[in-house]
């Protein structure tokens, strides 16, 4: 079975925490007690408008220590866009991650590769690239994934159901600069 743990708190974070939620249990990592607060209040919001099942809401779990990610099986780091932190972060989430899970970020503008070697795992790393925000009445998010050197997309069905949810279509294939490409939503 597949998990999804994201570390972050911000509305990247909860805006694909929320998402998934649709589709299955979901962890996410706040870093102090006030971010957690928020974070449940964003996830619940965006539940809200995504879905009359209060279920989904209670599908994310918002939790306060990093070790509640080992059982993750697909971690999303979506924290602030730095370098440094993001690749601190990939590399304490490596330490705490289980051997198969897979890594990856939601980077706008660093390199996926930098940040890849930095994990400690470059063959088990994806970047996530939010493109760009749709607003409509679904409020879905268009995103690029850049897959990990070493590993084709098939080998990852988590990202590719969670690309597909997000779009809520059928993903593509992979083009040329190793980008998901995702139609319009």
């Amino acid at each position: 079975m597949e998990r999804l743990g994201i570390a972050g708190a911000g509305a990247i974070a909860c805006g694909l925490a929320a998402t998934a939620a649709q589709r299955g249990e979901v962890l996410l990592w706040a870093r102090s007690d006030r971010s957690a607060d928020r974070a449940r209040q964003s996830v619940e919001k965006i539940c809200s408008k995504l879905t009359d099942d209060a279920v989904v809401t209670e599908q994310v779990q918002v939790v306060r220590e990093i070790d509640a990610l080992a059982d993750a099986t697909f971690l999303v780091e979506a924290v602030v866009e730095d370098l440094q932190h993001k690749a601190s972060l990939l590399s304490v989430l490596a330490d705490h991650a289980a051997e198969d899970a897979v890594l990856s970020t939601t980077t706008s503008s660093l390199s996926i590769s930098e940040l890849a070697r930095a994990s400690g795992r470059p063959d088990q790393f994806v970047g996530l690239q939010m493109v760009e925000r749709v607003q409509n009445a679904d409020d879905r998010f268009r995103i690029g994934v850049a897959v990990g050197q070493f590993r084709g997309l098939d080998e990852f069905p988590g990202i590719v159901l969670l690309v597909c949810h997000l779009e809520q279509r059928r993903a593509e294939r992979v083009d040329a600069q190793g980008f998901q490409a995702t139609g319009a939503a």
